[in-house]
């Protein structure tokens, strides 16, 4: 493997050592806070410090010990704790889709697309979807706003945006940790943080890692062949905070991560009686839900890195000013066995190379009614993009066809935006904001060939390599805003309505490569989201509260049309988003506190027709009808000086379409049935140590993740199968 183990087994002496030292030279170490209720949740959704329950927007958010008692990990394991969030990708954890209430990119695949759910570290906008694939370590809290946010997060966020925001340095007392833990499948997990003040108030660091190696979950039959899904990541980050004096307030985060699992393994149902291939002739029927027989399993690459610099300066009593500064770049590389077959038949090695920018500047005011924030926004992208695929190669170099793909895309994104708050009572308050935002997009240096065997030029497509396509270039502009009304009751709970207009930008077709007329813009998709909610605690609040019901006019939103070998970007004419949300917390005693979170949509095309099908009323895809997750947090009693902790949970979906076609042309079996998923966390602690024992799928559950209908060129429907039962041990120390 690439990451190598001796590489963390060195930290994780290191870490230790120096948790030792200063163990002996405190007398005690903090516990770690007891998961807070909503009303203690601090959020930054409008850009501001505010309690969740203050803030008039529908937001999920997961503090750290949320994070831990839920056992989410990952950016993948995010659907099983917020309601209508579904995650999922046609390259398993590589590169997720988010859809939030039914927005999403669909079953689009092409690394050139941005996601709809606008995903931010530490308020850095990240541009690409394989940037999004994170091992969750060391946050202070991820917040999940619902709907389009088209002023304060402006860019390419009609579905949402999710923010997950880092520890910073807290210039108090040295401190940190080191978890360990080893599970299933030879899970090895190591995480780890150490935090010094060598000026105390003034200067801080804080360094954290994460490692984590696994062995595959689908086993290979194929001999000499690795398992699918396996995982192996290493991460690292050092947070420099500088404060030099009450008004000044700097931090600085660098950033790397890479890692090399093996792909995620395809379950290849075949078109012919008994799931055979009429292609190849394979059938895997008889073979476990976790089981194929691949003769190559490949690897998905990952290299990314990045610096994030950020400014607060206090110009007075009433104005503040942010500046947030980023730079970061990143690579991919998704080998992959798509039939995973004993036979050669589709093969695919997507190598992107992505590099991005952002810079924004924000002028803050807050007076005795009036909150009111304004600034500027400029954002660049580049993918370089270097694709091959291989088709049909088990049938010798006569027949086989194999394709090579280059292109570079380009985005630059500048927008204006402004946004108050203000009380025209002291109960009742207006919130009006506004953004408006430039976008140019060029396509360049694009060529593609036909080639054999050995992916030698047979005949180029588009352009060559001498002489490639000329550059394609668009620009666009276009506004989004926010109408809001929110009344506060004396007894503190809050009513809103709100009109929240977002906008996506077009986007190039990343899989033109047999005509140059399959490259082209796709137009932007405009939401109008229609939204009342309620929140606020009650029964001596004992329980906390938080409700919404919305409704979405979706116009030409962009989504995927697989034809043959080709997946052409289209945009829907309409489509309507109705829905739902209630969430609930409850400290049911003084050692039990429970949660519950449901969600309804109802997403569906108005207007869509697809390869002459008419899709007119069918699902959107990654819409399940419901969802719903619950659990509770149980402390049993204590064992040996420490208090045990129980907390088990449970999530359910009804049934989502992997497909806009949903059942038409052939694609009923693109689909997830009805799922129920059940995990809990049974954790002892003691002053500063904890040890946990946590498990994920225990009803061991078979379900899929993501779907392509690939009949018509290939004879099978291309499926991935979600990971089995899941358990292990892990403890922490901190210090």
């Amino acid at each position: 493997m690439s990451v190598n183990r001796r590489i963390c087994s060195a930290v994780v002496i290191a870490l230790s050592t120096a948790a030792a030292h200063q163990a002996a030279a405190q007398d005690a170490a903090a516990k770690p806070a007891a998961s807070a209720n909503l009303e203690e949740v601090m959020v930054t959704a409008q850009r501001r410090e505010q309690s969740l329950l203050e803030v008039p927007l529908a937001i999920a958010a997961l503090t750290a010990d949320d994070l831990q008692s839920q056992g989410i990990t990952h950016t993948s394991s995010l659907s099983s704790v917020v309601p209508n969030l579904q995650v999922n990708s046609g390259f398993g954890d590589a590169q997720p889709n988010f859809s939030l209430r039914g927005i999403s990119v669909g079953n689009e695949y092409n690394t050139n697309q941005a996601s709809p759910v606008g995903v931010y570290v530490d308020d850095e906008y990240l541009p690409f979807r394989s940037t999004h694939a994170m091992q969750l370590y060391d946050l202070e809290r991820i917040e999940v706003v619902k709907g389009p946010q088209g002023t304060l997060f402006g860019r390419n966020t009609t579905g949402g945006a999710i923010n997950f925001i880092t520890k910073r340095p807290g210039l108090g007392a040295t401190q940190g940790f080191v978890d360990l833990g080893y599970g299933r499948f030879n899970d090895v997990r190591a995480q780890m943080a150490f935090e010094t003040t060598p000026v105390e108030d003034k200067f801080g660091v804080r360094v954290s890692v994460n490692y984590k190696d696994a062995d595959g979950f689908i086993k290979n039959l194929y001999p000499g062949q690795d398992d699918g899904n396996s995982t192996e990541s290493l991460a690292g980050r050092v947070a420099l905070r500088f404060h030099p004096n009450e008004a000044l307030d700097m931090d600085l985060k660098l950033s790397a991560s890479g890692g090399d699992p093996t792909q995620a393994a395809v379950w290849q149902r075949g078109t012919g009686a008994n799931l055979t291939n009429p292609f190849t002739g394979y059938s895997r029927e008889g073979l476990g839900f976790w089981t194929v027989e691949s003769f190559r399993m490949d690897h998905n690459k990952t290299d990314q890195k990045g610096a994030v610099f950020t400014l607060r300066y206090n110009l007075n009593d009433q104005w503040d000013l942010t500046s947030l500064s980023s730079y970061g770049d990143a690579s991919l590389t998704f080998g992959q066995d798509g039939a995973s077959s004993p036979v050669s038949l589709l093969d695919t090695r997507y190598h992107s190379d992505f590099k991005w920018f952002n810079q924004e500047l924000r002028f803050a005011y807050g007076g005795e009614r009036l909150n009111f924030q304004t600034g500027a926004y400029y954002g660049t992208d580049r993918n370089s993009t270097d694709n091959k695929y291989g088709f049909f190669f088990f049938a010798g170099p006569a027949s086989a066809l194999s394709i090579v793909q280059h292109f570079v895309q380009e985005r630059a994104s500048t927008a204006v935006f402004a946004q108050g708050d203000y009380r025209l009572t002291d109960h009742l308050t207006l919130t009006l904001g506004g953004r408006y935002t430039w976008d140019d997009a060029e396509y360049r240096d694009g060529w593609a060939y036909l080639g054999d065997i050995n992916y030698a030029p047979v005949a180029y497509t588009v352009g060559s390599a001498n002489a490639p396509l000329p550059d394609k270039k668009a620009d666009a502009g276009a506004e989004s805003y926010r109408i809001a009304l929110n009344y506060l009751t004396d007894a503190g709970h809050m009513f809103y309505v709100s009109l929240n207009h977002g906008y996506r930008a077009g986007t190039y077709s990343g899989q033109g490569y047999f005509s140059p007329d399959q490259i082209y813009l796709t137009k932007p998709e405009e939401v109008d989201a229609y939204e009342v909610g309620a929140k606020g605690r009650f029964f001596d609040s004992r329980v906390s509260a938080t409700a919404a019901v919305f409704y979405y006019d979706y116009k030409d939103q962009q989504i995927n049309e697989v034809v043959g070998a080709v997946g052409f970007l289209r945009n829907a004419g309409k489509s309507s988003v109705k829905g739902a949300e209630l969430d609930l917390q409850a400290d049911v005693s003084s050692s039990v506190s429970a949660r519950l979170a449901l969600g309804y949509l109802d997403a569906k095309y108005e207007t869509l027709s697809l390869s002459g099908t008419v899709l007119d009323d069918n699902d959107l895809p990654f819409a399940p009808r419901f969802t719903a997750n619950a659990g509770i947090d149980w402390t049993i009693g204590e064992i040996a000086a420490g208090s045990v902790k129980f907390s088990p949970s449970v999530s359910y979906t009804t049934r989502q379409w992997f497909s806009p076609f949903n059942a038409k042309a052939g694609n009923s079996y693109l689909q997830q049935s009805a799922l129920t998923q059940v995990a809990a966390n049974l954790a002892w602690e003691r002053d500063n140590l904890s040890v946990r024992l946590w498990g994920t799928n225990l009803l061991n559950e078979e379900f899929y993740t993501y779907g392509l209908n690939l009949q018509g060129s290939f004879g099978y429907d291309y499926l991935l199968p979600g990971p089995p039962r899941m358990y292990g041990i892990a403890a922490r120390y901190n210090f």
